[in-house]
């Protein structure tokens, strides 16, 4: 995720999400690998709290009928994030990724802002982030459900139990970014939403997120800095004319 210009984008609706880990070598991560380790080196001495783990990534996915089904394989952090500084330039990947559309009891929508020392520094977004391979059952199928409601809690403090999870999935495709958002409802209004997210990260100093808005219309964005993604979806989300789900 990371704040890029608008370009031409697929927002649209699905009722199921079939996401499988499939065997599939990266060979940009390949034949980059000596420019991915020193890389690394400079980002690690730049971010100490890095950390080279796993994160899944999708090698194709399809939307047929209402279903998304896609095939997703694992790579190192350090991989992603050198794809990342060259703009995620077209390498035979794509970065898929769930997203939290948590509303308030009113129809607002929860954003966060990631702090500084973040990948995703000064960015609001909709709250998710990596599916990593706790999201993988013994099946090979991962539960995307499961993946954002675990990076909800870590983010926001907000617990699956004191969210609804609604049908369906809003998938957003811009550039090699592949958005799968998760529908949650809260039944807290927007003022009450805001305060018991700002209490977690108040006693989360070291935790993602800087501050937490709810927005209810687009004029509430004035100020706001958006994850790629969020450009072409909250307009969708918000209700803006002519930004029907296909």
């Amino acid at each position: 995720m990371d704040g890029i210009a608008p370009m031409a984008a697929d927002v649209r609706r699905v009722t199921s999400c079939r996401l499988t880990v499939a065997p599939y070598r990266w060979a940009f991560a390949e034949a980059r690998a000596a420019e991915i380790a020193a890389h690394w080196d400079e980002q690690r001495a730049a971010n100490p709290s890095y950390f080279n783990g796993t994160v899944l990534m999708l090698a194709d996915y399809r939307i047929s009928g209402d279903d998304l089904v896609a095939n997703a394989f694992v790579t190192e952090f350090r991989s992603y994030l050198f794809w990342r500084s060259l703009g995620f330039p077209d390498a035979g990947a794509i970065d898929g990724f769930g997203s939290a559309v948590i509303r308030a009891s009113d129809g607002s929508l929860l954003l966060g802002r990631q702090r500084n020392g973040q990948m995703n520094a000064g960015l609001d977004y909709l709250p998710g982030g990596f599916i990593d391979s706790r999201d993988i059952g013994a099946d090979g199928r991962i539960d995307i459900v499961a993946s954002v409601a675990r990076e909800v809690a870590e983010e926001t403090g907000l617990r699956l139990d004191e969210l609804a999870v609604e049908p369906g999935f809003v998938v957003t495709r811009i550039g090699t970014q592949l958005s799968i958002g998760v529908p949650f409802r809260s039944a807290l209004d927007s003022a009450a939403l805001r305060r018991r997210v700002e209490a977690h990260i108040e006693s989360e100093p070291d935790g993602e997120l800087q501050s937490v808005r709810c927005v209810a219309k687009m004029a509430d964005l004035t100020d706001a800095r958006l994850a790629g993604y969020c450009v072409p979806l909250l307009p969708v989300l918000l209700g803006v004319e002519g930004g029907g789900l296909g």
